[in-house]
């Protein structure tokens, strides 16, 4: 028989075929050798993958995952930033729900997506009673495989918003964190792709490269769906084939791990002495970043929890370490990290330690001798592991793995999403923890030691990093090298141990207690708040609550308050007193830092924060029941004994310099709302840079003794988890005893109304490199329970419209409501946005045609009925629970200083929501309240912001 070249071709095909086969049934082995038994773990035959397990914790929800094994490490020159971009519009719509936001946003729904290093993920949890929802969500995953809606317009708006995103709040600080990031990626042979080619790319966008990038990437082989929840297996997995099974596969596969680059990083044993140049901060500082190869990443068997176990330990004990030598305001280093930039660099392949060190500028000696110091104290920190120090740090690791809601759906969910993309272990969670404690039962002191040399180990793989002005000299390297070697000769002591620590304050700090207990003055209302007068005048409100999770279970809320008296008009003693509790919280009190007593707070669960504002000086805590008398002994050795450190009220005056240049954390995107509050309250006095220097220690103590060591006329409002009469009774005790002398006589009383009028203020700050606007819409307005649900209704139909119009230039826009002056009906609404610099205008006159659309227009039917069930649902939820998010201090505060009948709204709500407004209400509302009057416009810009 002749064989012809057809023969051998098939014959070939078919070898590769049985090959491909083989090789794909020992990997899915492989795979399934590390996963929960309890799963159902299956691959369809166009290789979509998916993961079912049927789940209690929480009850009556399932959690659903679509996962594409494409993230930010899958990219070339013409493609950066696409799978973002692409995450971005799949969670906008698909061609069978192109208005997926109205469809999914219904109550007890919540979805997200995410673009990670390298996976894409699509979230969403719903109640298992809705089969509907199911199939529709399933139907929408099959949509974003294939059918993303990729028309102009939306890739435009989206293209904003990724945009958007990359602006910053701090770009100094955003501009030395990826400066250091890419040196330290420099020589591992991992290529990042660099910020300003990522917005280029998005600015010079190529909709084929774009295309095609979808093509390659969204296919079967590398999705995978994950269901976790109350499911029946059996009829989950059919919907799954019905759903997924059809896709074709592509013929021409990209692998996941393709790229730009190899992203297995490979370090080269080199240390290097590099310099950046910093034009905008003169002084030099000197940061040492040891590197090493994560292990413990993603594991796999019990060697690789063996390294994760050590890391964590490793962690764990330098971290106790390092502390004692920061609990000073002059410790012999600025930071010390042992996880710098946690999971960012290299998708979290290289491990990074990282000391920082101040140094005087233009003194090479003393610049030499302050490195030294901090040489010794890296290796101080890396020396002396003492039994009793991993034993402790063994339990602690212990109890935090079995805290951990390790089988909880989300968490099992986050599991098997690892295993897909990453292939790390997902055995059952008790055979993981029963692994885990067998390691740490068997890491000796030896062997934790051992570990500890070589990662104080500076001989390889060490970057020693200057940072200075651009004129500055520093050190050359051979005199770093002499250093390091004298250090590694000498023999260290052990860190002298740290100051035993606080176990009590009650046996130190005298609470006053009452034991005339009296009820008699005490009222119980029909929404269970409890009000009790005492005989000193104080207030005390009670409302227990149903904690949202195990973490809040009997955890207490407190809030202290009166009305601020302190005149505006004596600008000194208002100043003085304003600066008291942000001032406290650096110089300590009695005989206890600032440092001691941070600990000993976060020893004791409590939290306790002091304010100060135009209304009101307040207190806000949380605690334990477990620890009220601890809670009160805190409050009473702060309000008794302020401490003259200062050493730490210099610490807080170099904060503040910090501050006004724009170069401490900004929490929010509304850093800047102090600005225009002092724009819109120009009478209230204000600290100013130039004044820092010409604060007075003891004139802010004696602002403390004369504003903040009594009570009088106090409420406190208690809400939590708690039994009424048990609370009841040791408040009473505490709060009867407590002084209520008479306040400094004040000849004035302060009047700061919010301004009726209309505004337009530009705002120049330092360190921001985009323009942000807030736009308020201030009107009058009658208060009561039918306009509260209007207003609440009106500003969600705002954040609606601002959100999707203004998504073009922006990444979260976003409307809300509040009240400006409660007391007087003043309510406003506001749009808050940033942009590029020099779009802030048109942006502007995009929120004013949408605000005008809104008003000539109104609103659905259909949209009044969805509005009411979410709020209806969350505002449930809101009077209901407490955690992280409470309503109830804020709310009856409100109601108590207005002198409003605190029940009626909270009885109403629900039944006013659901039965009493209708859609004609509804739209004279917007049509009434959306006005703009007194329309007022701030512009935040870069202090340079004129001249661009």
């Amino acid at each position: 028989m002749l064989w012809n070249y057809k023969n051998i071709v098939l014959i070939i095909l078919l070898f590769f075929s049985v090959s491909v086969v083989a090789s794909q049934e020992k990997q899915n082995k492989n795979e399934d050798d590390l996963l929960d038994s309890s799963v159902r773990h299956g691959q369809l035959q166009n290789g979509f993958t998916y993961y079912l397990r049927k789940n209690d914790t929480p009850k009556n929800k399932i959690e659903l995952h679509l996962i594409v094994k494409v993230g930010i490490s899958q990219w070339d020159n013409t493609q950066l930033e696409y799978a973002h971009l692409l995450e971005h519009l799949g969670y906008k719509g698909t061609k069978n729900f192109p208005n997926k936001k109205s469809h999914f946003g219904k109550p007890g729904i919540s979805n997200h997506a995410k673009t990670s290093f390298d996976y894409t993920e699509y979230y969403f949890s719903i109640p298992s009673e809705d089969t509907q929802m199911l199939s529709d969500v399933l139907k929408l995953y099959r949509d974003m495989t294939h059918n993303i809606i990729l028309d102009q317009k939306s890739i435009e708006v989206e293209r904003a918003a990724v945009l958007g995103e990359r602006r910053t709040n701090n770009p100094y600080r955003d501009w030395l964190n990826e400066t250091i990031k890419d040196n330290l990626l420099s020589n591992v042979g991992f290529k990042k792709f660099e910020e300003k080619k990522a917005i280029q790319g998005m600015e010079d966008f190529n909709i084929e490269a774009f295309f095609k990038f979808y093509k390659d990437w969204y296919r079967p082989e590398l999705q995978s769906i994950i269901i976790v929840g109350d499911i029946n297996l059996d009829k989950i997995e059919q919907k799954i084939e019905n759903n997924f099974s059809n896709l074709k596969p592509h013929i021409d596969s990209k692998k996941h791990d393709e790229g730009h680059y190899n992203p297995k990083i490979k370090l080269k044993g080199q240390n290097r002495l590099l310099t950046i140049n910093d034009s905008t901060n003169s002084n030099i500082r000197f940061k040492i970043f040891s590197k090493s190869i994560n292990k413990g990443l993603n594991p796999k068997d019990e060697n690789d929890f063996k390294d994760l176990v050590l890391l964590k330990l490793y962690q764990n004990l330098v971290k106790a370490k390092s502390e004692m030598f920061e609990e000073s305001f002059h410790p012999l280093f600025s930071e010390f990290f042992s996880n710098y930039a946690l999971g960012e660099l290299a998708g979290g392949q290289l491990q990074v330690i990282t000391m920082g060190v101040d140094l005087e500028t233009g003194n090479q000696k003393q610049m030499l001798k302050t490195i030294r110091e901090a040489f010794f104290a890296w290796k101080q920190i890396h020396n002396g592991i003492s039994d009793l120090e991993l034993e402790k740090a063994k339990v602690k690791i212990l109890n935090e793995v079995n805290n951990n809601s390790l089988s909880s759906s989300v968490s099992l969910a986050s599991r098997y999403r690892k295993h897909y993309v990453n292939g790390r272990f997902a055995k059952d969670s008790q055979e993981e923890i029963e692994m885990i404690s067998q390691i740490l039962r068997d890491i000796d002191l030896e062997q934790i030691q051992s570990y500890f040399k070589k990662a104080g180990d500076l001989s390889e793989n060490v970057d020693f990093v200057f940072l200075k002005g651009t004129k500055a000299k520093v050190p050359d390297n051979n005199k770093i090298k002499r250093i390091i070697k004298e250090i590694e000769s000498i023999e260290v002591s052990p860190i002298d141990p740290p100051k035993e620590p606080i176990k009590t304050l009650t046996n130190l700090v005298s609470v006053p207690v009452s034991k005339a207990i009296k009820l008699d003055k005490s009222s119980k209302n029909l929404i269970d708040v409890s009000t009790i007068t005492l005989d000193n005048g104080i207030k005390i409100v009670l409302k227990p609550l149903k904690p949202t999770s195990k973490k809040y279970n009997s955890t207490l809320q407190i809030r202290g308050y009166r009305k601020n008296n302190i005149p505006f008009k004596n600008r000194d003693v208002y100043l003085e007193a304003s600066l008291v509790p942000e001032i406290v919280k650096y110089t300590g009190a009695g005989k206890y830092s600032k440092f001691e007593l941070d600990k000993f707070k976060a020893a004791k669960g409590i939290k306790l924060r002091f304010d100060f504002t135009k209304d009101f000086q307040a207190l806000n805590g949380e605690f334990k029941f477990s620890e009220i008398e601890e809670f009160f002994s805190l409050i009473n050795l702060y309000r008794t004994q302020p401490r003259m450190d200062t050493e730490g009220f210099k610490a807080w005056k170099n904060n503040k310099r910090l501050e006004f240049q724009g170069k401490t954390i900004r929490g929010s995107s509304d850093f800047y709302q102090d600005n225009i509050l002092a724009l819109r309250y120009p009478e209230i006095p204000r600290l100013k840079s130039d004044e820092i220097e010409d604060i007075n220690l003891k004139k802010i103590l004696k602002a403390h003794n004369q504003w903040f060591s009594d009570f009088k006329g106090y409420t406190f409002i208690v809400t939590g988890d708690f039994e009424r009469e048990k609370i009841a009774k040791q408040l009473i005790n505490i709060l009867s005893a407590y002084p209520t002398k008479n306040l400094p006589e004040l000849d004035s009383v302060n009047s700061a109304e919010f301004p009726l009028k209309k505004m337009d203020k530009t705002i120049y700050l330092e360190n921001i490199n985009q323009a942000m606007v807030t736009l308020s819409f201030p009107i009058k307005v009658e208060r009561n329970t039918k306009n509260t649900i209007l207003l609440q209704l009106l500003s969600m139909v705002l954040n609606d419209k601002i959100y999707k119009r203004l998504r073009e230039g922006c990444f979260s826009p976003r409307a809300y409501g509040k009240w400006e002056d409660s007391r007087k009906g003043i309510y406003s609404f506001n749009v808050g946005f940033d942009s590029a610099i020099g779009n802030q205008e048109k942006m502007i006159e995009m929120v004013l045609e949408t605000f005008n659309n809104l008003r000539e227009e109104g609103v659905s039917q259909d949209w009044l009925e969805k509005a009411v069930k979410n709020e209806s649902y969350s505002y449930k939820n809101r009077i209901d629970d407490f955690g992280f998010f409470n309503m109830w201090p804020d709310y009856l505060q409100n109601k108590i200083e207005n002198g409003e009948n605190m029940v009626s709204e909270l009885v109403e709500y629900n039944t006013v929501l659901e039965h009493f407004i209708s859609l004609e209400e509804m739209n004279l509302a917007i049509k009434k309240f959306l006005r703009e009057d007194y329309f007022q416009k701030f512009v935040i810009l870069p202090n340079n912001g004129m001249a661009q």
